[in-house]
């Protein structure tokens, strides 16, 4: 503190400069008989430095700059402080305000704040007043906040909210009524609602009662809650209720329908916070799975809570026409899920996972987050499956192209361990109809299942080429770590004729290798006609033509009572082409003529032959199994056999 003091009587006068860590400011003194006046004409600073130069106890925190006056003497009961402030950033009882700027009058038993201009959490104030007078237990306060943003009051939800408050009387005597309404609000992103009510304050700015209500609604409709709360002594106590209407607005995921109603108790914690107990009852029609085909039916539970700990103590319902129960735990900690265990019983289930895939099965699942995993492990007992999806077909159990935040991230979170047993299966689809068993595990992810064990037919039949071969013997091993690609073992036989036709496929499900044989023995090209003719495919004599005759018209001939012999074998012909052949001298040598014929509505063989002396033929049979799958056969021109299980993935 610098300055000079001047004394003149009856008056004293000073000019000083006060300097301090994050404070300075002027002061200039006035005494006169009985008065003491100082003015700080531009004080700056920490603000509770500034609060402690003026003689006031403020729970303030910030840099502010203003323009105060401190006077005291005979005539005044009490030190009286007044003067104007601006502060860029101001914390106030712990609430932080940005571009603050008022007047402040006090006289060490109360406090005036008056023309109160401030942004609040990105809504505003303007022209708010706060009188509080705690030697007289008086109050009278008045102001309007518009357009929070509750984003950053809570970052799970989003939304705009206006508050409203007014009262004056006595501590404890009179209310302030404090008015609220919530618009395009959101916790997931879907999903919009509002909220509104009323509320009324008793307190003497220590212990407090109040009682709010009002209603949330989105377009189910409102949803009434109320609150009771009041803290006498230090100690809380109050009850709060809530039924809620739309269980859409709490789940992650849409497609629920159903209802709950909140009851609850609220008293002091051990650490002298506020603590909270109570029971949701919920219930209703339908509660959807992520990414299921089915949902959870005629639904009712019961969860209790303590704090933030909660337990599921019942959960009825039914599903594919059989019951269900469930029950489990979990634990919150700053809003986040810390822990969580649900288990899942189900008894005679007719579900229908996918397309063209149905099954009666009993679950006994358990669900379980901790440590930011989750995993769904357990047994899916299966009574019987019906299986008609094609062996190329993907395993995809919902067909939506976009999921909601929280389900993808549920999806992307979610690990797979559960044992699949059945006695009793049945494949039926372009390949055949074979029942067996299979015992399974099921891991990896939702987005990238794997499966190991091995699937077993022992009875059915295999189809090709509209006939049906009897099953001797189908195994399927899953066992690769990275997707779903079993090894396939499949032996069967159908009598033909006087031949015993064996049709087998091994290898992988995305490169299989077909093999027919016969007994007595054929070459590959007569099985084929046999099995798709009902007899040996028969060759007409081949007709030499001489390379050395050259001439066109003697090949034309020769290829003309070619293609006359053989169109009268083969009863009708889809393709028929002739193509010369040259000879390094650009003359004729000889040609190749290609006939085509469509035997059925699956098979097609193509024979082509070259009209010389040293005959070069090729045959060629496709036969369509499914719309993706091809069975093709080929002897080339040097006479080696080749048979091909063709796949086309579908996108």
């Amino acid at each position: 503190l610098r300055g000079d003091v001047r004394h003149t009587p009856p008056t004293t006068r000073g000019d000083f400069t006060i300097t301090a860590p994050d404070l300075s400011s002027r002061a200039d003194l006035a005494i006169t008989v009985g008065r003491t006046v100082i003015r700080f004409p531009d004080a700056k600073g920490e603000a509770r430095k500034i609060m402690r130069l003026l003689g006031l106890d403020m729970d303030l925190e910030g840099k502010i700059a203003g323009d105060f006056t401190y006077s005291t003497g005979k005539a005044l009961k009490e030190p009286d402080v007044q003067g104007s402030f601006t502060a860029p950033q101001l914390k106030f009882m712990g609430y932080a305000l940005e571009q603050v700027k008022g007047s402040l009058r006090s006289n060490l038993q109360g406090i005036e704040l008056a023309g109160l201009d401030f942004a609040y959490q990105g809504g505003r104030a303007r022209e708010a007043g706060v009188r509080i007078d705690f030697a007289g237990k008086q109050f009278d306060i008045n102001g309007r906040i518009a357009g929070i943003d509750v984003s950053r009051l809570q970052r799970d939800f989003s939304g705009r909210a206006d508050l409203e408050i007014s009262g004056r009387g006595e501590f404890m005597k009179d209310p302030l009524t404090i008015a609220y309404r919530l618009q395009d609000m959101s916790y997931y992103r879907d999903r919009g609602f509002s909220a509104a009510g009323r509320a009324s304050l008793l307190t003497d700015f220590s212990d407090f009662q109040l009682s709010a209500a009002g209603d949330v609604t989105d377009a189910a409709g409102a949803s009434p809650f109320k609150l009771d709360i009041g803290r006498r002594q230090g100690r809380y106590e109050g009850s709060f209720q809530f039924v809620l209407n739309d269980l859409d607005l709490l789940i992650p995921w849409k497609n629920n329908v159903g209802s709950m109603r909140l009851l609850g108790q609220i008293f002091t914690a051990p650490d002298g916070g506020l603590g909270s107990r109570g029971v949701a009852i919920f219930s209703g029609r339908t509660l959807s799975l992520p990414n299921f085909s089915h949902s959870l039916d005629n639904f009712q539970g019961t969860v209790t809570f303590i704090n933030t700990k909660f337990s599921l103590q019942s959960l009825l319902g039914e599903m594919g026409g059989g019951p269900v129960e469930g029950n489990g735990q979990l634990t919150i900690e700053g809003n986040e899920l810390r822990r969580m265990v649900f288990y899942l019983q189900g008894k005679g289930l007719r579900l229908y996972p996918m397309d063209r895939t149905s099954c009666l099965v009993n679950p006994d699942l358990t669900l379980k987050y901790e440590d930011k995993k989750l995993l769904l492990s357990g047994t899916l007992a299966f009574q019987a499956v019906e299986w008609q999806r094609e062996i190329d077909e993907r395993i995809v159990f919902s067909t939506r192209s976009e999921l909601s935040t929280a389900e993808s991230k549920i999806r992307e979170m979610l690990q797979l361990d559960i044992a699949l047993n059945s006695e009793n299966i049945l494949m039926q689809n372009s390949l055949g109809r074979i029942r067996g068993r299979f015992k399974l595990r099921l891991t990896g992810t939702a987005s990238f299942p794997i499966l190991r064990g091995t699937c077993e037919g022992n009875q059915g039949e295999i189809y090709f080429s509209d006939r049906s071969f009897n099953l001797v013997k189908a195994k399927l091993v899953f066992n690769n770590n990275f997707f779903i690609d079993p090894l396939i073992h499949v032996e069967s036989e159908a009598f033909i004729q006087n031949y015993r036709i064996r049709f087998d496929i091994r290898g992988s499900a995305s490169r299989a290798k077909p093999e027919l044989t016969a007994s007595p023995p054929l070459p590959p090209q007569d099985i084929l006609a046999l099995v798709s003719l009902g007899e040996v495919f028969k060759r007409t004599p081949s007709t030499e033509v001489s390379s050395q005759q050259g001439g066109t018209a003697l090949v034309t001939g020769k290829l003309t009572e070619e293609i006359k012999n053989r169109a009268n074998k083969l009863l009708g012909i889809n393709l028929l082409r002739i193509d010369p052949v040259f000879s390094g001298q650009s003359t004729v040598d000889t040609s190749r003529l290609t006939i085509g014929k469509t035997i059925s509505k699956d098979l097609v063989v193509v024979y082509s032959t070259n009209l010389s002396t040293s005959r070069q033929e090729i045959l060629y049979l496709q036969y369509q199994l499914s719309p993706t799958i091809s069975l093709i056969a080929m002897r080339n021109e040097e006479g080696r056999y080749s048979l091909d299980l063709r796949l086309r993935s579908r996108r």
